[in-house]
């Protein structure tokens, strides 16, 4: 007897529940407006995965209906599905998930329904899960700035300008 867990995933699956654009923000720490702002406009991003201080980043649909993430400089080329293994394989527990083996690609889909485990399985959101996203992408910046060790400045200023810009638009909804 089954509790509504499903034993079999699948992409479809996962997107019957939740949309592409909610898993690229989450996984990519992107707000939802911005990824539509760029689908709907074709303006480029600052790239969430490596130090970018010139938008050289976007998402586009392609012919298929599949929300592609492209980062021009050559880090990054899929859907919301390599998305997850790229972030979930700079985690310290999973090392280099390749998406296009049966296991990795489970792995990805698995790690889907545990972060989005409110819409699947009925629980609040493990708010563990999303910190570790967060602090994965944190410290892949890290890692990224030490090879490159004069960004770090700039790096700083710009989470600065974002986190003055954030302020200011949180002080307009009010």
């Amino acid at each position: 007897m089954g509790r509504g867990i499903v034993t079999k995933l699948t992409k479809n699956y996962i997107l019957s529940k939740i949309d592409q654009i909610t898993i690229f923000s989450t996984y990519f720490n992107i707000p939802i407006k911005t990824i539509q702002y760029c689908i709907d406009t074709g303006e480029f991003i600052v790239s969430p995965i490596r130090a970018d201080f010139h938008p050289t980043c976007g998402f586009r649909y392609d012919n298929r209906g599949k929300l592609k993430f492209k980062d021009f400089a050559g880090y990054f080329w899929g859907d919301c599905f390599d998305a997850v293994a790229y972030i979930i394989s700079h985690m310290d527990k999973y090392k280099d998930i390749d998406i296009n083996t049966k296991e990795g690609f489970v792995q990805a889909l698995r790690h889907i329904t545990f972060t989005f485990k409110d819409i699947f399985y009925g629980n609040e959101k493990d708010p563990l899960i999303i910190n570790n996203i967060n602090e994965t992408l944190s410290k892949r910046e890290l890692e990224l700035l030490e090879e490159n060790a004069t960004l770090r400045q700039q790096i700083i200023n710009l989470r600065n300008n974002l986190t003055r810009e954030y302020s200011k638009e949180m002080e307009k909804l009010k």
